[in-house]
């Protein structure tokens, strides 16, 4: 076999495995197997966000996000089911909220929604 056959055959059983990785990770497109969420701090008093809840595996999760401004996407992490929010003063460091406890609340997130891949949570002024 030529070195140039040998080459090709190495780059396209990469290429599978690299495609069989992807295929098999289990992520969440179009809504369909969890959300994830998009935080609207219209107070204005929130500089991160702990979310414990579900992830789209049915396995318990937990991540922080700083939320630098009024509208916040937490992408890249797929939430279902009942999901708390924390929801501190400070920003994240070390993975973790610094400052003080503002609120705390607990969403209902679907599984599968039509027409967008993000469920919105709001801080509303009481």
């Amino acid at each position: 076999m030529s070195i140039k056959r040998k080459f090709a055959r190495g780059a396209a059983v990469a290429a599978l495995g690299v495609s069989a990785v992807i295929a098999g990770s289990g992520a969440a497109f179009a809504g369909t197997n969890g959300q994830q969420i998009e935080f609207f701090d219209n107070i204005g008093n929130t500089g991160s966000v702990a979310v414990y809840g579900t992830n789209q595996a049915g396995q318990p999760a937990r991540h922080c996000f700083d939320t630098p401004v009024s509208d916040n996407r937490f992408g890249g992490w797929w939430w279902e089911g009942s999901v708390t929010l924390y929801e501190y003063s400070g920003p994240c460091s070390g993975g973790y909220t610094t400052g003080s406890l503002v609120e705390t609340q607990t969403v209902n997130v679907p599984q599968a929604q039509s027409g967008s891949d993000w469920w919105a949570v709001n801080n509303y002024a009481d």
